[in-house]
């Protein structure tokens, strides 16, 4: 319960007071990620933890908080973005990829490492694509995260083409009568990689 409770205060809360948390509060929720931790062996303290930093990320007043702890929670979440993690977990951590990720166009909230920030990224969205019948929506934010990463710039491109997101994006299997958002999203990235491409 404390933990929704949290959560759900990071979507609106002030700065005021979460600034001066010693340890910062990102890196208090991405400890409860870390794989042997107490709340990690728990069914509900991951996903709670998740979607409260996927709050924070979003928060423009606590983004600046965030940002410079991007590394960190990207490094967190592949465990949680694969076939073995329930829905509702993949579907967390594919939201707070999406919000880390677009830290990186934010100037407002730049990252302390924009370069190992966009590797971390897109080796998670190759990674999350790898992942079989990912759910609908959390394959919507992947490529949501995708779009946001190659709006960095050429070497985001550079990047998804040594890591052949191309492919990955062509294996995808989306099904009939999906959320016609997805194929959107799906074409729009594509599109995207293939401008960068010939820049």
């Amino acid at each position: 319960p404390a933990l929704d409770l949290l959560r759900l205060a990071l979507l609106r809360a002030a700065r005021s007071g979460v600034d001066t948390l010693e340890p910062p509060m990102a890196l208090r929720l991405t400890a409860l990620l870390a794989p042997g931790s107490a709340a990690a062996a728990e069914k509900a303290a991951p996903l709670m933890a998740l979607r409260g930093l996927a709050n924070m990320a979003a928060n423009p007043a606590l983004r600046p908080l965030a940002a410079p702890h991007a590394g960190a929670m990207l490094e967190s979440l592949s465990p949680f973005l694969g076939g073995e993690s329930p829905p509702a977990t993949r579907l967390a951590a594919s939201s707070l990829l999406l919000n880390a990720s677009s830290l990186l166009k934010d100037k407002a909230a730049a990252a302390a490492d924009e370069e190992g920030l966009l590797m971390q990224g897109l080796s998670l969205v190759s990674h999350a694509l790898a992942t079989p019948s990912l759910e609908e929506e959390a394959l919507f934010r992947v490529l949501c995260s995708l779009g946001a990463l190659l709006e960095t710039g050429a070497a985001a491109a550079e990047t998804a083409s040594s890591l052949d997101i191309e492919s990955a994006l062509d294996g995808l299997r989306l099904p009939d009568g999906g959320a016609p958002k997805v194929r959107q999203k799906l074409a729009a990235v594509r599109a995207a990689l293939a401008k960068r491409s010939k820049q």
